[in-house]
């Protein structure tokens, strides 16, 4: 065997390979997989309160009726397409972090396909709701979620449990990015005995590409109180919640790379060191330090790299199986592709390999060939 061979050492020595090698592939696993769960999670709460977002701007009332005045300013405004009467309810779902509300708008027929085609949302099963009937459309993910299949009943006058309020029939399901729900306005009016909708609540759809410019019209209106609900308001309250989620998830992340680090480095230099003399005899036999040193990064650069590829190997296997078996019937789709679940795991073999770096570069700045071959002799 040539000595400078790739790993000839840790061949020889596979229990010490296992030492430098196991730790950082459970690490690469349990930070795939944690954040595999998280960014999904988050990615869950932004289909359902910030994409939905970017189709509407929307004013419910609070307290006071809507002014008919501040409607038709919304409708004379340039910017404006459409003006629906629109009440919003929401149902909520689960994440593995937490409960999500997810929209569903009540409207009339004609403004529920015209939103339902700018969300790029579509019915994949069933039908929609009839005109003043007590039935209800949700996404497919919704329902799944919440265990429901089209003909199930829902709502808080049947569950006290459930944040919808009413009782409503599925009739059918929805696929796209936005998550959503769809059901009659009519209904809500003949039950709450409502002869003029928009003062209760409405939607405003954009112009095209006009969507950032009609939210700082809507924002500086006098709403009496009411309740303002656009894309720039969604985005900031996901943004400060998601930013307390990474926050802890960083400092977990950076104690899990410092503690490995810390560890297989330590090991490096106790196997680093235990091999001076070994190193002293390839010397002597021709080979420069140059050489050896050289080697002695080239093992620890291919262990890390094998021990993240199978790392990230199985934990991807595990995030399928999960995914097949388990959260794509719950409800709970896990984002795999993001550059956010893979990028904590890929700086574990980056800081290994680094901290053993320095470790190896210790002991070969202090060593002492002839020194050691003349205790030797």
């Amino acid at each position: 065997m040539n000595p400078l061979s790739a790993l000839a050492y840790y061949r020889c020595f596979r229990k010490r390979l296992l030492l430098l090698f196991l730790p950082v592939m459970l690490c690469v696993m349990v930070l795939f997989l944690i954040q595999a769960v998280i960014v999904s999670s988050i990615q869950l709460e932004h289909r359902a309160f910030v994409v939905t977002r970017k189709a509407y701007t929307s004013i419910q009332a609070k307290g006071k009726p809507i002014s008919l005045d501040t409607i038709a300013a919304i409708r004379l405004h340039e910017n404006t397409a459409r003006v629906a009467p629109c009440i919003l309810s929401h149902t909520e779902i689960t994440s593995l972090l937490s409960r999500i509300g997810v929209r569903v708008y009540l409207l009339g027929d004609p403004d529920m396909r015209l939103l339902m085609e700018r969300m790029d949302v579509s019915l994949v099963s069933g039908r929609l709701p009839a005109a003043g009937s007590d039935e209800i459309v949700l996404h497919d993910v919704v329902a799944r979620n919440k265990g429901l299949a089209v003909g199930d009943r829902l709502g808080s006058d049947l569950d006290p449990s459930e944040t919808l309020l009413g009782a409503y029939t599925l009739v059918g399901l929805l696929e796209g990015d936005a998550l959503c729900g769809f059901a009659s306005l009519e209904n809500w009016q003949t039950v709450h005995d409502v002869a003029v909708p928009e003062e209760y609540g409405i939607l405003v759809m954009p112009q095209p590409g006009r969507l950032a410019a009609l939210n700082q019209f809507v924002a500086y209106l006098p709403l009496s109180g009411n309740e303002l609900s656009s894309l720039p308001v969604s985005t900031a309250t996901l943004t400060e919640s998601a930013n307390r989620i990474y926050l802890l998830l960083n400092t977990v992340f950076v104690a899990v790379l410092l503690i490995n680090a810390i560890c297989v480095s330590f090991l490096t230099y106790l196997f680093t060191l235990s091999r001076s003399r070994e190193f002293a005899v390839l010397n002597a036999i021709g080979y420069s330090r140059r050489a050896i040193f050289q080697r002695s990064l080239l093992d620890v650069l291919i262990l890390n790299l094998l021990a993240a590829a199978t790392g990230l190997l199985f934990s991807l296997l595990v995030a399928l199986g999960l995914q097949a078996t388990f959260f794509l019937a719950a409800g709970r789709p896990l984002t795999l592709l993001s550059l956010q679940v893979w990028l904590p795991a890929l700086c574990v073999p980056l800081a290994s390999v680094l901290a053993e770096m320095v470790a190896i570069r210790s002991i070969f700045s202090r060593l002492d060939p002839m020194q050691l071959l003349d205790q030797d002799a």
